[in-house]
């Protein structure tokens, strides 16, 4: 039971109280002893007396509880409560019948005053309850609430929320946004019923990558090599690209990357093979149908290994050798070490002097020369001309044989 339900009893309890002991006083008319002593009061109004048991002017005798008396607020007979003695006791007081009325009406408008005071202030209490209600009330009945679903971060929640924007319904929730999240929605957005909010964590991290930079193959021509002969002059080296990457993860999970920036930290190293272009003759084969080498005598001409009839200034004879060099490799007069360039001695073959040569034994056209190169044991003699081959087989191949040498133009290098 709440308190102000308690207090209205409570003050019924009283108004109740009061009427009927009201009611006992003044119905109380029946003779009692009289009070043989008469005590003065305050109240004019009221006389107490002792007297004899007969009736005196017809007084009516009434018997005074005085726990109920001053419960009920008589101030009066408290008065005479008090000139009487004690207050633990009841007594008895004398009230005249013509005065009995007036005591009465007058107890009456008390008991009539207090409870409309009670009731006003009880009607005032209701009202104020009942405001109070009624305002509560309406502020509940302006309120609308919608279902709406929160995808937070990849948790899902249903929840009830009042009416009003997104932004409201997180500020609502509790749910505060950091720099890396994002919205499905304006924050002003009016939601509605069964709104869909969707809130993702968007975090970007900057990463750098390594990746491999291919080299590239170049093949560049060489006289050192025949034909169809390749040979590789620099191996290829990969080179080293360092990529700045800004990687994107929302919800904690991987989506996305974007290049920023990138680095070449290692240039790469292209791969050179050299390719072969001088053509190859097969010097070990015996001459036919008319390429044998002759010499013409006076005419100072002679009949290549092609049959074509070329002439010559002068002719030498001697011992013959051969050598081979790695590719790139030089000679005396800077030319390179290749198949064609032959070593003499300058000081009998002058060097740029133009060549042709054959082996007296008809196994082996080396055909045109040009007088390049040098060595010790041509310039002690020992030799007369050391011819270029390729390959240290055809070295081996040709070993050390007799030659005759066709000076077609001579040469004016002198180094």
């Amino acid at each position: 039971m709440s308190s102000q339900k308690q207090r209205r009893l409570s003050r019924l309890k009283k108004a109740m109280t009061f009427v009927l002991m009201g009611t006992v006083c003044l119905t109380a008319a029946a003779s009692v002893a009289a009070l043989t002593q008469t005590f003065e009061v305050s109240d004019p109004d009221v006389v107490v007396e002792n007297k004899s048991e007969e009736k005196k002017n017809k007084e009516e005798i009434i018997h005074i509880d005085c726990a109920a008396l001053e419960n009920a607020g008589g101030e009066k007979a408290l008065q005479v409560f008090n000139a009487a003695g004690s207050k633990e006791n009841n007594f008895t007081m004398n009230v005249k019948e013509n005065e009995a009325p007036a005591l009465a009406s007058k107890k009456k408008e008390n008991k009539a005053e207090k409870e409309n005071k009670e009731t006003k202030e009880e009607v005032s209490e209701e009202v104020e309850e009942s405001s109070e209600v009624s305002t509560n009330n309406d502020v509940n009945n302006d309120i609308v609430w919608y279902s709406v679903q929160i995808d937070l971060r990849g948790n899902k929640l249903n929840k009830k929320v009042p009416a009003g924007t997104v932004g409201s319904v997180l500020a609502y929730l509790d749910i505060q946004l950091t720099e890396y999240d994002s919205l499905n929605a304006d924050l002003e957005k009016e939601i509605s019923d069964n709104e869909n909010i969707v809130i993702k964590r968007t975090v970007v991290v900057t990463d750098v990558e390594e990746k491999e930079i291919g080299f590239k193959t170049v093949t560049k021509e060489s006289e050192t090599l025949f034909e169809g002969e390749t040979k590789v002059d620099t191996e290829g080296e990969k080179g080293v690209k360092q990529i700045t990457v800004e990687k994107t993860y929302v919800n904690g999970k991987f989506t996305s990357k974007k290049e920023v920036s990138s680095e070449v930290v290692k240039e790469p190293v292209d791969k050179v093979v050299l390719k072969g272009t001088a053509k190859k003759v097969d010097h070990f084969t015996n001459t036919e149908n008319g390429t044998e080498v002759v010499d013409n005598g006076d005419g100072k001409t002679f009949v290549d290994a092609s049959g074509n009839e070329r002439q010559y200034v002068d002719v030498m004879t001697g011992s013959g050798t051969a050598y081979y060099a790695e590719p790139g490799a030089s000679t005396a007069t800077g030319r390179d070490a290749q198949y064609g360039v032959v070593a003499v001695n300058p000081n009998v073959i002058p060097y740029g002097s133009k060549l042709y040569i054959v082996s007296n034994d008809g196994e082996v056209i080396y055909g045109d020369a040009v007088a390049g190169d040098t060595g010790g044991g041509l310039m002690d003699n020992l030799i007369l001309v050391d011819l270029f081959y390729p390959t240290y087989d055809e070295c081996c191949v040709f070993g050390r044989r007799d030659v005759t040498i066709y000076i077609l133009e001579y040469g004016n290098e002198f180094r």
